[in-house]
């Protein structure tokens, strides 16, 4: 039984240092919920704007080291519209469109290029 409770309490030890920060606040008349990454820096590891404090929101991600990794718009909860995904060094990957949560199309991008 000491020795459940030691691991327990280690598992939780090494999970907080993986734990985000989180603010909710409001942002030009959106709610905002901003996640950071817990390394000191005050990078944002994620940010979504409910545009109506409902279903429809935007969800930006990004890199540890701060470059954009994604951004995705929701509708209802459900992913609708443009997705499009970065590389950790800025280049766009991929674009995908999605319909009422239902994936459309993607398109591929050469990271030489951009195209």
């Amino acid at each position: 039984m000491k020795n459940l409770i030691t691991v327990i309490f280690l598992t939780l030890v090494s999970l907080q240092s993986y734990c985000l920060t989180e603010d909710l606040i409001y942002k030009d008349g959106e709610l905002v919920i901003a996640s950071y990454y817990n390394t000191g820096t005050g990078q944002l590891e994620r940010e979504v704007r409910y545009k109506d404090n409902v279903g429809n929101h935007e969800v930006t991600t990004w890199y540890e080291n701060g470059q954009i990794e994604s951004v995705t718009n929701y509708k209802n909860d459900q992913a609708n519209g443009e997705s499009f995904y970065w590389n950790e060094i800025g280049q766009l990957l991929e674009k995908d469109i999605y319909k009422d949560g239902e994936f459309v199309i993607a398109s591929y991008y050469n990271t030489g290029t951009g195209q």
